[in-house]
C-alpha cells in the first residue's frame, strides 16, 4: 500500500494561511494511542487529507478548509472560535471536535449530514439549534454549556451517546424519540425529578450525579441499565430499582440515606458506593455478585450477621472505613467473627509539650527507684506499666519530630500536656542535636499551650472524620512545671476543654532542696497528680474492653501486650505476615483475615502496616515505638540533621530499604532523584541568601491562611513531599518555605482524557478538578510564630493571568486535603472524583473552626489585610447573613491581624463574599456574579437607568457592579480596567454610535473581554451599525435580546425616546433575559 510522500497542495495553502507548518502522520503509526497530535494531518492512499488536527492553535476563526472536501475527522478543540462557519462543503465529515471554544450558537452544521460524532462541550451555548439534519449522529456532547432546556434533538434517532452534563437543565424532556440511546449523561444540572426516560429502553449507562433529586423514580422500564450514578443528590431512600436486574454499578454516595434497602433483586450488582450518607447499619446487600463496596463517611455502628436474613443478629462494629478503600472484605470478615470473650486493652498516656518542659522527668518520677537525670527525649520513649494497665508515650518536643506523631494517636488515649512559662509562646530556639563536642545547633520551634491543645483536638477530630472514635471527646490533663521559678497561670478563655490543671515543681536547685516545707509541697503536688492520673486511667479502662475472637486475642496478646517479646529481640524489624500467622499458636484465621486485622490495627495506631503497597503488603512492624526509635537512631540519626535535610539515596537505602519505603509512605521523606529530602530536617529559611533572593520577585500573597491556634504537625512534610514530586524547573525548600514551578502542559491525549473525566462530577468540578494549563511560580510560606500560610503565585507564560484564580482554588484544596489527611494513595484518575467528593464532605461536615482566609482581592483595613472565617464562607446562607443576621446578603465579617499575628476582633469590617467565590463550593456564593459595564460617556442617562435596573439584584447579593466611576481614588485607570474585566463574570455593553466610536472600548475593553472568554451581554441603546462589530454581533444575534433602538421607540430626528415607559419596558425585558441567561432565574 503506497501513500504520497509530498505535502498536498491544500495543506501548503492552509499552512500559508495559518502561519505554521503541519506534520504529516500518514506514515507514522504512533499517533499517541490513536489521538493525533495538534498541527497534524493524515492522508488516504490517493493523497487526500482525511484527518486534520488544529486543536490548541489559538484560532479565533475556522480557517478556509474548502479544498479539503474528503476530510473525515476535524479537530478544532481548545481554540477561541466564536462561530461555526465555512464547513458547508465538508460533507464527508464523520467526526467534528469543537470542544472548549467560545461558540455561542450551534448553527452552521446543517450540511454535514454524514457526521457521526459531534463534540461542542465547554462552549457558551444557551440553546440547541441547527442540528435537525444531522440524522446520522451517534455521539453528541453538549456538556459544560449554558443550556436551560432540551430541545431540537427529536430527529437524531440514531444517537447512542448523549452528554448534557454541566448545564442548567431543570427537567428531562424531548428525548422520547432517541430510542437507540445507550449512554445518557445528565450530571451537574438542576434536575429535581427523574422523568421522560420511559422510552429509552436501550439505555445502559445513566449518570444523574450532582442534581437535586429527592426520589428514585421513572426507571422501571430501563431494564438494560448496567451503570447508574445518583451520587450527590438529596435522596433519602433506595427505591424503584427492582426491575434493573442487569445493573452492575450503582453509585449512591453523598445523599441522605439512613437505611440500605431495595437492592434484593440486583443479583448482578458488582460495585456499590454508599459512602457519605447517614447509615448506621450494614445490611440487605446483594449476596452473590458484589465485588466492591464503599461505605466510608457513615457512622456504622452495626453489621447484620446475614444479609439474606433481615432479622439476623446485629453485630457491634468497631471497623474503620477509610475514604479510598474497598470495604467488602472487612465487612464479610466481620460477619464471620465468633467472639469468645473480652480483652482489656492498655490505656495510652501521651506526654506532649515543648522540649525541656518536664515530660521525661515526670515519667521517671513514676518509678520508685531513682533514675539518672534525663536529657531531652529525641523522638519517642515508651514506658509500659502493667500495674496501671497503661503505656506511657514520651514524645520528643523538637518540631522536626512532629511528623511521625500521628501514627500513635488512638481512641481513648489520655493526654498530658506539660508546659513552662519560658517556652509558652510560638517562637524560635536552638538546641544541640548532634554529637557531644559538635557545635552544630539546629533551629527549633517552640509552641504555646493553645497550639498543643489544638493538636490534641485536631487528632481527635481526625479520628472522628475517619470513623475511628465515638468517645465523648479529648481527655486532657495540663501540667505547668517549674513551680519553683514561675507563678501559676491557668488557662483563660480557651475554647478547649481540659479535665484538670496542675502546678508542680519536678526538680529544684540544690540550695532549695534543703527547705523541708518546699519538699513537702512538691511531694504533695506530685502525689496528687499521680493519684489523679491513676483515677483517669481507671475511668478510661472501663471503655477499653473489647469483644474478641480466639484468633484476635492471640494477635492482640502477641502485639499489644508484648507476649513472646523476648523471642523478638530485634523488634524494629518487620515480620512477614505468613510467618507471623504461624508464630501465633492461637491464631486460626486465614492469611487474608490476618491482613485485614493488621490493617485495622494500623488505623487504630497499634502497628505499622501498609496493605495496599506492593512493596510492603506482606510486612508488618509490630513494635512501632521500637521501629521509630530505630529510624531516628540508625537511619535518620542526629548526625543526619546536620546534613540539612538532604542525603544521598545510597546512604539511606543501605540501612534498610523497607523502612525507607515506609518513610516515603508516611511523608517523612521523598524521593528527589539521586537523593532523599527529609523535610522535617531542613533548616529554617531565615538568614539564607537564596531565600532572600527568591522572595524579591513576589509582591503580595494571593491567599493567606490564618490559624487561630495551630498548624498541624507534619503539614510541612506533606507540602514538600507533594509538590516536590515531578520534574520542576525550580524546587527549593526549607522547613518553613517552599518555592517550586507548577507545570501543567498536558498532551493532546491528556486533553481528551481530561475532557472525558468522570462525567458524574459537577461542571465546576470539571473546571477545577485539575490545575489549569501553563507554568506558574509558586511560593508557600509558613510562619509558625504567627500561624499563617501565605501562598504567592506568579504566571510564567504569557496570556494565562486569568487562570490564577483557578490555581488559587487548587492550591487551597490541596492544603486543606493535607490538613484532613485526604490525599488518596496515588494521583490515579480513579481517585480524583472520590477525592473531590470527600473534600466537599469534609468542608461541609467537619469545618476548620479556627481557620481564617484572606485574598489579594480584599480591601485593606488601616493597611492591614482582612481575614474571614472559612467555615462562615462555606456555610453562608443569604437568608441568614453572617451570624444569623438578616439583611446582610453577600457580606461576611473580616478581621485584620495584630502585630503578634492574633486576630484583631475589635476592628471587624464588612467584607464582600464574592472575593471568595472561586475558593468555595457554596452555591449561594457561586451564584453571585460580577458585572462590568462598558459604556460611552455620552450615554450617562442610559447608564443611570441601567444601574437602577441592576440595583435590586445587587441588594440581594446576587451580583456586584463595576464601571469606571467606581475606580478608587489613587488607582491607575488602565490597570484597574484590565483587572476588573479579568475578574468579571459578565461584560454588559451599552451599545450606541458613541460607544462604537470610542477606541478605548472597541480596541481594548471588548478585545480583552473576548480574549479572556468573558460572557458579553450587549444592549443596543440607539440606532447604530452594531452588526459591523464582530464581537458584539456574534453574541447579540445568539442572545436574540430586545433592542431599545427599534423605530417605534426612538425618534431619530430628535434623538429622544417616544415614551419613557416604553423605554423602561424594554429595560425590563432586557433584565428578564439577563436573569434567565446569566443568573439562571426564570421569571
Amino acid at each position: 500500500m503506497s501513500y504520497p510522500l509530498t505535502k498536498p497542495e491544500a495543506i501548503l495553502q492552509l499552512e500559508q494561511e495559518l502561519g505554521f507548518e503541519l506534520t504529516d502522520l500518514t506514515h507514522n503509526s504512533d499517533t499517541n494511542d490513536g489521538i493525533p497530535r495538534s498541527k497534524t494531518y493524515i492522508c488516504d492512499q490517493e493523497g487526500e487529507v482525511i484527518q486534520l488536527n488544529l486543536s490548541a492553535c489559538s484560532l479565533e476563526d475556522i480557517p478556509n478548509l474548502l479544498a479539503l472536501e474528503r476530510l473525515e475527522t476535524l479537530n478544532l478543540a481548545i481554540n477561541k472560535i466564536s462561530r461555526i462557519e465555512g464547513l458547508e462543503k465538508l460533507t464527508n465529515l464523520q467526526a467534528l471536535h469543537l470542544w472548549r471554544n467560545q461558540i455561542t450558537s450551534s448553527e452552521g452544521l446543517e450540511k454535514l449530514t454524514n457526521l457521526q460524532a459531534l463534540d461542542l462541550s465547554g462552549n457558551q451555548l444557551t440553546r440547541i439549534e441547527g442540528l435537525e439534519m444531522l440524522t446520522n449522529l451517534q455521539s453528541l456532547d453538549l456538556s459544560g454549556n449554558q443550556l436551560t432546556c432540551i430541545e431540537g434533538l427529536e430527529m437524531l434517532t440514531n444517537l447512542q451517546s448523549l452528554d448534557l452534563s454541566g448545564n442548567q437543565l431543570t427537567c428531562i424532556e424531548g428525548l422520547e424519540k432517541l430510542t437507540k440511546l445507550e449512554s445518557l449523561l445528565l450530571s451537574g444540572n438542576q434536575l429535581t425529578r427523574i422523568e421522560g426516560l420511559e422510552e429509552l429502553t436501550n439505555l445502559q449507562s445513566l449518570y444523574l450525579t450532582g442534581n437535586q433529586l429527592t426520589r428514585i423514580e421513572g426507571l422501571e422500564k430501563l431494564t438494560n441499565l448496567q451503570s447508574l450514578r445518583l451520587s450527590d443528590n438529596q435522596l433519602v431512600r433506595i427505591e424503584g430499582l427492582e426491575k434493573l436486574t442487569k445493573l452492575y454499578n450503582l453509585e449512591l454516595s453523598d445523599n441522605q440515606l439512613t437505611h440500605i434497602e431495595g437492592l434484593d433483586h440486583l443479583s448482578r450488582l458488582e460495585s456499590l458506593d454508599l459512602s457519605n450518607n447517614k447509615l448506621s447499619v450494614i445490611e440487605n446487600l446483594p449476596q452473590t455478585s458484589l465485588i466492591e463496596l464503599t461505605v466510608g463517611g457513615n457512622n456504622i455502628e452495626y453489621i447484620r450477621s446475614s444479609f439474606s436474613d433481615k432479622d439476623s443478629e446485629l453485630l457491634p462494629c468497631r471497623l474503620i472505613f477509610d475514604s479510598y478503600g474497598n470495604h467488602l472484605e472487612d465487612i464479610q470478615r466481620w460477619q464471620q467473627r465468633k467472639p469468645s470473650g473480652t480483652l482489656a486493652l492498655p490505656i495510652k498516656v501521651m506526654l506532649l509539650g515543648n522540649h525541656s518542659s518536664g515530660k521525661s522527668t515526670f515519667l521517671n518520677s513514676l518509678h520508685k527507684r531513682k533514675k539518672k537525670k534525663p536529657g531531652s527525649t529525641h523522638v519517642l520513649r515508651v514506658e509500659k506499666r502493667p500495674d496501671l494497665e497503661a503505656n506511657f508515650y514520651d514524645f520528643g518536643g523538637q518540631d522536626f519530630y512532629h511528623g511521625i506523631y500521628h501514627a500513635f494517636y488512638s481512641t481513648g488515649a489520655l493526654y498530658m500536656l506539660f508546659w513552662k512559662h519560658e517556652l509558652d509562646k510560638n517562637s524560635r530556639d536552638k538546641e544541640q542535636v548532634t554529637a557531644v563536642g559538635d557545635a552544630h545547633k539546629q533551629k527549633i520551634l517552640n509552641f504555646n499551650r493553645s497550639y498543643w491543645l489544638g493538636q490534641i483536638h485536631y487528632a481527635d477530630r481526625q479520628r472522628r472524620i475517619a470513623g475511628r472514635d465515638r468517645s465523648s471527646g479529648e481527655n486532657i490533663l495540663v501540667v505547668q512545671t517549674h513551680a519553683d521559678r514561675d507563678y501559676q497561670q491557668n488557662l483563660k478563655g480557651t475554647v478547649f476543654s481540659v479535665r484538670e490543671e496542675f502546678y508542680i515543681a519536678l526538680e529544684r536547685e540544690d540550695t532549695e532542696t534543703q527547705d523541708k516545707v518546699l519538699q513537702k509541697r512538691d511531694k504533695a503536688a506530685k502525689r496528687y497528680l499521680h493519684l489523679r492520673l491513676e483515677e483517669e486511667i481507671a475511668r478510661l479502662k472501663e471503655k477499653m474492653s473489647i469483644e474478641v475472637t480466639d484468633s484476635e486475642r492471640a494477635l492482640y496478646n502477641y502485639i499489644i501486650k508484648g507476649e513472646d517479646r523476648k523471642k523478638r529481640k530485634k523488634s524494629h524489624r518487620p515480620s512477614h505476615t505468613e510467618g507471623l500467622r504461624y508464630k501465633m499458636s492461637g491464631y486460626r484465621d486465614s492469611l487474608a483475615s490476618l491482613k485485614g486485622d493488621l490493617h485495622q490495627l494500623y488505623l487504630h495506631g497499634e502497628v505499622l502496616y501498609y496493605k495496599d503497597d506492593k512493596y510492603l503488603s506482606n510486612l508488618v512492624w509490630l513494635d512501632p515505638e521500637a521501629t521509630v526509635n530505630y529510624i531516628h537512631t540508625e537511619i535518620l540519626y542526629k548526625g543526619i540533621i546536620g546534613r540539612r535535610g538532604i542525603i544521598e539515596k545510597a546512604v539511606l537505602e543501605e540501612k534498610d530499604k523497607h523502612l525507607v519505603r515506609l518513610l516515603e509512605l508516611e511523608k517523612v521523606i521523598y524521593d528527589n532523584g539521586q537523593e532523599y529530602i527529609i523535610p522535617g530536617y531542613l533548616p529554617l529559611a531565615d538568614g539564607d541568601e537564596m531565600y532572600e533572593w527568591l522572595q524579591l520577585s513576589y509582591l503580595q500573597p494571593n491567599i493567606t491562611l490564618k490559624f487561630e491556634h495551630f498548624i498541624p504537625f507534619g503539614l510541612i512534610n506533606q507540602l514538600i513531599c507533594y509538590y516536590g514530586q515531578g520534574e520542576n524547573e525550580l524546587k527549593k525548600f526549607w522547613r518553613d518555605q517552599l518555592f517550586f514551578t507548577l507545570v501543567n502542559t498536558p498532551s493532546e491525549k491528556e486533553h481528551s482524557k481530561r475532557k472525558k473525566e468522570d462525567p458524574s462530577s459537577h461542571v465546576e468540578d470539571r473546571v477545577f478538578e485539575t490545575y489549569p494549563e501553563g507554568r506558574y511560580m509558586v511560593w508557600i510560606s509558613l510562619n509558625h510564630e504567627q500561624l499563617t500560610i501565605e501562598v504567592y503565585i506568579k504566571p510564567i507564560d504569557q496570556g494565562i493571568e486569568h487562570q490564577v484564580s483557578q490555581v488559587e482554588r487548587m492550591l487551597l484544596q490541596d492544603i486543606l486535603d493535607m490538613y484532613w489527611s485526604n490525599l488518596p494513595p496515588s494521583n490515579d484518575e480513579r481517585y480524583l472524583s472520590r477525592r473531590r467528593q470527600e473534600h466537599r464532605r469534609l468542608r461541609e461536615k467537619f469545618p476548620i473552626e479556627d481557620l481564617y482566609i484572606s485574598t489579594s482581592k480584599l480591601p485593606l483595613c488601616q493597611e492591614r489585610r482582612l481575614f474571614v472565617n472559612l467555615a462562615s464562607i462555606d456555610h453562608y446562607d443569604p437568608d441568614k447573613g453572617p451570624g444569623g443576621a438578616r439583611g446582610s446578603r453577600g457580606i461576611a465579617v473580616g478581621y485584620p491581624l495584630n502585630e503578634d499575628g492574633t486576630l484583631d476582633k475589635g476592628q471587624a469590617q464588612p467584607t464582600s463574599l464574592r472575593s471568595f467565590q472561586h475558593l468555595t463550593d457554596n452555591k449561594h456564593i457561586g451564584k453571585m456574579k460580577k458585572v462590568f459595564i462598558s459604556y460611552s460617556k455620552e450615554d450617562k442617562a442610559e447608564l443611570k437607568i441601567c444601574l437602577q435596573s441592576f440595583k435590586p439584584l445587587e441588594d440581594k447579593g446576587l451580583l456586584t457592579i463595576y464601571y469606571d466611576e467606581r475606580t478608587e481614588a489613587g488607582d491607575e485607570i488602565h490597570p484597574t480596567i484590565h483587572k476588573e474585566i479579568s475578574e468579571a463574570d459578565v461584560i454588559v455593553v451599552l451599545v450606541s454610535p458613541s460607544l462604537l466610536s470610542t477606541d478605548y472600548i472597541t480596541r481594548l475593553e471588548l478585545p480583552l473581554a473576548k480574549k479572556l472568554r468573558k460572557r458579553i451581554f450587549p444592549f443596543v441603546l440607539k440606532p447604530c451599525m452594531w452588526e459591523d462589530n464582530e464581537i458584539i454581533s456574534a453574541v447579540y444575534v445568539s442572545l436574540k435580546g430586545e433592542e431599545a433602538s427599534l423605530q417605534i421607540l426612538f425618534d431619530r430626528e430628535s434623538g429622544a425616546y417616544v415614551s419613557e415607559s416604553i423605554q423602561l419596558g424594554v429595560w425590563k425585558k432586557f433584565m428578564e433575559e439577563f436573569k434567565k441567561k446569566v443568573l439562571y432565574i426564570n421569571t
